[in-house]
């Protein structure tokens, strides 16, 4: 309903989004999944990325369907029974952000194609395939310095990975 109310999906900025025109558009709680620092929460934020990024992995760590959805799939999945009723008005502020791609021209923002872009994507879905292998030593390995002496040890990383409800 409020994105229906704010006329977001009928934008010309939003059907101009790389991601909208090929049907890549993920829907979750950002504030639950993704704005906190906790390593429970960051892996599961990761499992929900790869859920929605990989195909093939999409409902092995149990997310699809109760964390996030597909766009296409949000209006069934907030009419499910015993779904919850939206509990704050989207607003949003006038006059912001015009256009994406002015923001990005504007802010100097690199675009998704970058080297340093496709550089961390590999990282991330080879550490990815590192946790689906149950590799969690060279997962481990492949944290940065300062996660790696946070995490204490790739056996720690381990018990902390396997300890996420998934």
């Amino acid at each position: 309903e409020e994105l229906n109310a704010i006329k977001l999906l009928e934008s010309e900025e939003w059907q101009s989004l790389p991601a909208v025109k090929n049907g890549r558009v993920a829907i979750a709680d950002g504030n639950k999944y993704f704005n906190r620092s906790s390593v429970a929460s960051m892996l599961g934020s990761a499992e929900i990325v790869a859920e929605f990024i990989y195909s093939e992995l999409r409902g092995i760590y149990g997310h699809h369907g109760t964390r996030w959805v597909r766009l296409e799939e949000l209006s069934a999945f907030c009419s499910r029974t015993g779904a919850e009723a939206a509990r704050k008005e989207v607003v949003l502020a006038e006059g912001v952000v015009e256009s994406p791609n002015n923001f990005v021209e504007q802010n100097g923002l690199k675009q998704e194609s970058s080297p340093e872009h496709s550089e961390t994507v590999k990282h991330i879905s080879n550490q990815i395939a590192a946790l689906t292998r149950s590799d969690y030593a060279s997962a481990f390995a492949m944290n940065s310095a300062a996660n790696q002496k946070r995490l204490v040890s790739a056996e720690k990383f381990e018990a902390i990975v396997s300890g996420w409800p998934s």
